[in-house]
């Protein structure tokens, strides 16, 4: 399960992956973390055309996997010492989790006040990213 994100005032990419064990159908342990990727200025303005901010899908592809990886990790040192340190996130291809660009409506942001601008912008960002969520 990914999320995304952004932080426009900041130039901030954010990537969420989150990842629940299951035994038996019932879950046991959740694992969500976030990794905030800060856009150079020149690449950012790259990402702007007309009224939208569009990351590609290879951009965010490279990203998550970043994001993934430092789940497994996350995952491994939070868990050590324990008896759900056995628990392994396994290799997955991350590119086939993400099907089309991500786009963020730019007009959206300008209306955006702190404190909230962080959690309406990541819940945003799945309305218009995707039919579903990934």
């Amino acid at each position: 399960n990914l999320t995304f994100g952004l932080n426009s005032e900041d130039k901030v990419f954010l990537v969420t992956p989150k990842y629940t064990f299951e035994i038996k159908k019932k879950p046991f342990m959740t694992i969500q973390m976030s990794c905030f990727f800060k856009i150079e200025d020149s690449a950012w303005n790259g990402f702007i055309l007309n009224d939208k901010i569009i990351f590609p899908k290879n951009f965010v592809a490279h990203m998550a996997m970043i994001s993934v990886g430092t789940s497994r990790g996350v995952l491994h040192t939070r868990t050590e010492d324990t008896i759900f340190n056995k628990y392994i996130l396994p290799t997955i291809n991350v590119s086939k989790m993400i099907p089309e660009d991500v786009v963020f409506d730019i007009w959206f942001f300008f209306i955006l006040r702190k404190p909230y601008t962080k959690c309406l912008i990541i819940l945003y960002a799945l309305m218009v990213h995707s039919k579903k969520i990934i």
